[in-house]
């Protein structure tokens, strides 16, 4: 799924963070529905989350094709949730619409924080080049050259995921929940993803910032840099070579 979001025409980051203030707003304020001079800005929230699940509905449809053509598909979160309803023994159109639900969810939440965190990361190690330094040198000496990397290398990068936890620590990309929890429940596992993908980075990139930018921070449910973090990146000189 190509959700175009290095376009800067694409409408999907401006639906998202739109979306992501319309819960805000109802989180801080129970009865802003009801507040006349809110509803051009709840106007604008409902459509730019019917934009998404509009957009969701289409490709739940073209996987769900594809999946019965028997053809190659990735091995993603839509998949396995449209193979998860498959194994239902009936669909109610309650069902198709609480598995759209979580679809979408996925796609503000997975895409949201993760980005969020990569790019608060990104600022901090290009401000600080001895921390970027050090974490390089251990990216360096578990994964090598390595194109893949596995569970075992995750769990040797003990300095990068005390990078990325510091990282958390001082801008939380989502720095509050709401939720209720009827019955007591266990809980395990946690994602990789943010790791990973920094991992591979630092493996292979050398970044700077570009001088004169804004440090400052938007809070639209979850932390972003207000003004993106731009860098200057270049192909590291691989001493493994």
């Amino acid at each position: 799924m190509d959700l175009d979001l290095i376009n800067k025409d694409s409408p999907f980051p401006k639906a998202i963070e739109t979306c992501l203030k319309g819960m805000v707003a109802h989180l801080r304020d129970f009865f802003f529905q009801l507040k006349p001079r809110n509803r051009p800005f709840i106007k604008e929230v409902r459509e730019a989350c019917q934009l998404l699940r509009d957009t969701g509905a289409t490709w739940v449809s073209n996987r769900r094709a594809a999946i019965q053509n028997g053809e190659n598909v990735p091995k993603d979160i839509l998949t396995q949730i449209i193979k998860s309803a498959g194994q239902e023994e009936e669909m109610t159109k309650e069902d198709e619409n609480f598995m759209l639900d979580n679809f979408v969810t996925f796609i503000i939440a997975g895409q949201e924080t993760t980005a969020n965190q990569l790019a608060f990361c990104i600022m901090e190690l290009a401000r600080h080049p001895d921390i970027m330094e050090k974490a390089q040198k251990e990216v360096d000496a578990v994964i090598g050259m390595k194109k893949e990397i596995s569970n075992e290398d995750l769990g040797e990068l003990i300095y990068l995921s005390q990078v990325l936890k510091e990282t958390l620590r001082l801008y939380p990309t989502a720095p509050g929940t709401s939720r209720e929890v009827s019955d007591d429940m266990t809980i395990g596992g946690y994602n990789m993803e943010a790791k990973v993908v920094m991992a591979k980075l630092l493996q292979r990139f050398e970044f700077s910032l570009v001088p004169g930018q804004s440090f400052d921070i938007l809070d639209t449910g979850s932390l972003r840099p207000k003004s993106g973090v731009v860098c200057n990146i270049k192909h590291r000189s691989n001493q493994m070579m």
